[in-house]
């Protein structure tokens, strides 16, 4: 079975590998780009790690968007709460595949009150019909603390009127102050499954078209410690 790999090398909490899907089949590359690019025919990537893995970011390049030329920012949905904050950064860090950069999740969420915020990158309708999982390397800071547990949720459109959004969701746990690698099988995000469309009954793997977002949730009543930092 071949990977996706969605690549975030940096989070303050800790996930140091670059997020990669794998492939049930090969991705097809359609032509060399500028620069020895691989560019794919539907949404432009900038790199291709391999047939069997699609990096979305590795963080590398420094740049604000993906490598599907998605935006990329934190969300807080405790606006009001002064005491909830949460950034991010791309900083210097020698992490997984001698990559120089990763991605830091800087989180406080040190209030009485349910606190959610967290990290979004846009998908922009990817489709990961040819990947069985979701990949990435993860680490947390050990001088600023961090959780060792999180959630990670990908999203879509439920319906072509692109109104109501689906997730499918899966809990990280065991986080520790070293780079690791996760592996998400991506039937585990069941949350796709729109069991009210006949389409996806006779084809399941429709669930894992038109992918519009990946969330990195610190949502309060979760995570293990509620002030610290992530590595992706």
């Amino acid at each position: 079975m071949k990977k996706l790999t969605l690549l975030l090398l940096a989070i303050a909490l800790a996930i140091g590998v670059p997020l990669i899907c794998t492939a049930e089949r090969p991705v097809k590359v359609y032509k060399v780009g500028p620069q020895g690019s691989l560019v794919l025919q539907g949404p432009q990537a900038k790199k291709v790690q391999s047939d069997t893995e699609f990096m979305i970011d590795d963080f590398e390049d420094e740049a604000p968007k993906n490598y599907l030329e998605g935006e990329s920012g934190t969300w807080n949905l405790t606006p009001d709460n002064p005491g909830v904050s949460v950034a991010n950064e791309i900083v210097e860090s020698l992490g997984a595949r001698g990559s120089k950069y990763a991605l830091k999740i800087s989180y406080d969420l040190e209030v009485s009150e349910i606190a959610k915020a967290g990290y979004w990158t846009k998908l922009r309708d990817f489709d990961a019909t040819a990947y069985d999982h979701l990949a990435f390397e993860v680490r947390g800071d050990g001088k600023e603390g961090f959780t060792d547990v999180f959630l990670v949720e990908l999203k879509k459109y439920k319906n072509e009127e692109r109104i109501d959004k689906i997730k499918g969701t899966y809990i990280v746990r065991n986080v520790t102050d070293q780079w690791q690698t996760v592996q998400i099988p991506l039937n585990l995000f069941t949350g796709l499954f729109d069991q009210t469309n006949p389409k996806i009954w006779e084809n399941p793997m429709l669930a894992r078209k038109d992918l519009d977002e990946l969330v990195i949730n610190l949502e309060s009543r979760r995570v293990s410690k509620k002030m610290g930092a992530l590595y992706f």
